[in-house]
């Protein structure tokens, strides 16, 4: 009898290491995959600042063509010429501003 229970007990513990060993490898497992999402997350986050610099940098050169395109204003000979020619600059700048996506599916065209 107490045989049979000792061998009992022996598989009890067989199964108990073989569920412990199962749960260390998943836990390993686990903490790989989120090493792998956090370096994921931390090169998303780059790559928005990335943009976000170049976004701002496009803002900057905007004013700077607008404010260029202010200062020759008054270099051209015809007054009408300065107007429209001031006109189509500043409404394609401020299409592009506001609109970014549609400005770029219409340049693909």
């Amino acid at each position: 009898m107490a045989e049979h229970r000792a061998n009992r007990i022996q598989g009890e513990t067989e199964e108990l290491r073989t569920a412990l060993e199962q749960s260390e490898r998943s836990r390993k497992v686990a903490e790989q995959e989120l090493m792998d999402t956090t370096k994921r997350v931390q090169l998303l986050y780059t790559q928005v600042a990335h943009i976000a610099g170049l976004y701002t940098f496009l803002i900057l050169q905007k004013h700077r063509v607008i404010t260029n395109n202010n200062s020759r204003i008054f270099s051209y000979p015809f007054p009408g010429q300065r107007i429209r020619d001031s006109r189509a600059t500043s409404l394609s700048l401020s299409f592009v501003e506001h609109h970014p996506y549609e400005y770029k599916e219409e340049a693909g065209n």
